[in-house]
């Protein structure tokens, strides 16, 4: 798999982000919130959750972003460090006023349900 190549297509749903879509450590999201997927192609975890990250996007639609960054790709590699990513996949928290929060809880279907419904 070549690294530049995203994990998401546009049918997936998945807001696929890039360095020009952060101003320091904001994301615009418009007054939304959403979860951030930093990832890299070549990771097994991350392909795996690929299934789950798109259907958690197409369900919550235009209420709660779901959006993903590849941090393979050269564009991206300044974002890993300004966010602290060491390892994949790492999800990221985006609140209404853009500021991203770390993300502690699994990374499963029900978790994240639950996290994404106490948010709406």
């Amino acid at each position: 798999m070549d690294y530049m190549e995203s994990l998401y297509d546009k049918k997936s749903g998945v807001r696929e982000l890039n360095l020009f879509d952060f101003k320091g450590k904001k994301v615009n999201f418009k007054g939304k919130e959403g979860l951030i997927n930093f990832y890299a192609p070549w990771c097994g975890h991350c392909r795996k959750m690929k299934d789950l990250w798109s259907e958690l996007a197409i369900h919550f639609k235009d209420r709660f972003i779901i959006a993903a960054v590849n941090c393979e790709d050269p564009y991206n590699y300044n974002l890993r460090w300004r966010f602290n990513i060491t390892c994949y996949p790492t999800l990221k928290f985006v609140n209404k006023r853009g500021q991203l929060e770390d993300y502690d809880g699994e990374i499963e279907k029900d978790e994240l349900l639950e996290f994404i419904s106490g948010r709406l």
